[in-house]
């Protein structure tokens, strides 16, 4: 949604998507998958590909450059799942190091204890928007009669209505057929 509205304000030229994700949700549950952003070279690797240049020689300050520069104007560069790279304070001195104005790094990652220039906290959905999710989650997958309202209400609390891990728990029950033992000795 920010990058939709960044984009619609045409501050910047350019945006850049980088994802260090680790993880897929799949219809069937979570999916680990293999990161393609991990260090510096691989943020520059994906970089070289994204704008389709063929200087592959020395990649990292040809990233370097497009974050003091730009690529073809204003630049904002976003590295999504940051907890996810190798050393995340090293990469953020790195790319903080190197970007200059009117270039931007949008930081996206799930540890509350990082903090960048300017944090944007993104809360969780309210109790109706989580359960409305976790219906239509269910729904989909099958598994409507297994979640039970208890069940329901305790992937709410638990995740503070954070929709990305209200799916993988529910994704987990379908992989299962069951709900986990936790909740099930909770039931009786």
């Amino acid at each position: 949604s920010v990058i939709h509205d960044l984009a619609d304000h045409g501050r910047f030229e350019v945006i850049l998507w980088f994802s260090a994700r680790d993880i897929d949700l799949m219809d069937h549950g979570p999916k680990l998958v293999q990161q393609r952003v991990k260090t510096k070279g691989d943020i520059a690797r994906e970089y070289i590909q994204l704008i389709g240049s063929t200087n592959d020689d020395n990649r990292v300050a040809e990233f370097e450059k497009a974050l003091r520069e730009g690529v073809t104007g204003p630049t904002l560069f976003v590295v999504d799942n940051f907890e996810t790279v190798s050393n995340p304070t090293e990469m953020y001195l790195w790319l903080d190091t190197h970007v200059r104005a009117p270039n931007k790094v949008l930081i996206t990652t799930r540890h509350e204890e990082f903090k960048g220039d300017w944090p944007v906290a993104v809360g969780g959905m309210s109790e109706e928007e989580s359960m409305m999710l976790i219906n239509m989650f269910a729904s989909r997958l099958g598994v409507t009669d297994l979640l039970t309202p208890q069940y329901r209400q305790d992937l709410f609390t638990e995740s503070g209505g954070h929709p990305y891990v209200m799916k993988v728990l529910v994704g987990e029950v379908a992989k299962a057929k069951k709900l986990p033992m936790s909740v099930l000795a909770e039931a009786d």
